[in-house]
């Protein structure tokens, strides 16, 4: 868990205080429950075939939706020209692992048009990172599109969420 000391001029630091940026659930660390704004500058690439190596894709938007009850959460992207393709899909499993993050299967729809196909993704969770009065929450990963009728298609993630306004103003 990422704790802030506060040194008062003069005297000695006052105990750590815990970050408003994350939280423990199940002995794991998780972002804190909010509205997390998708970074632009994240990475996403997909493979335009089953056999084809993945290739960078606009990332437009999207946002991690992080509840009370992390089996709650919802990740949304909205990728490619104007957004076109969107993906929101939501956690079948967060669980630690044996090298220290934390694993987010997730499991949705992606859209295009009148189209759809179930998308997977495997995400791990590496941190709420801080720099100039912002933070981020860093997810990276990989998971397949499965077209009905189709083989599947690679799909490989480097995503940054920023943290929520209502936490940005706390002691971190």
């Amino acid at each position: 868990m990422t704790m802030t000391t506060i040194q008062f001029a003069g005297g000695a630091p006052a105990a750590p205080v815990a970050s408003p940026l994350i939280r423990r659930v199940d002995g794991m660390e998780i972002p804190s429950a909010g509205i997390w704004p998708l970074v632009r500058a994240s990475h996403v690439a997909i493979a335009p075939a089953c056999d084809a190596r993945p290739l960078e894709t606009a990332v437009h938007s999207g946002h991690l939706v992080v509840t009370p009850n992390v089996d709650d959460a919802t990740v949304s992207l909205a990728l490619g020209q104007d957004g076109a393709v969107r993906f929101t899909g939501q956690p079948l499993m967060v669980a630690p692992t044996s090298y220290g993050t934390v694993e987010w299967a997730i499991e949705g729809l992606v859209r295009c048009e009148q189209e759809s196909a179930a998308m997977t993704l495997t995400l791990g969770y590496h941190g709420v990172y801080r720099r100039a009065g912002r933070a981020w929450a860093w997810f990276t990963g990989s998971g397949r599109i499965s077209p009905e009728c189709e083989d599947s298609r690679e799909v490989v993630v480097d995503l940054l969420f920023e943290a929520p306004l209502n936490l940005s103003g706390g002691l971190w």
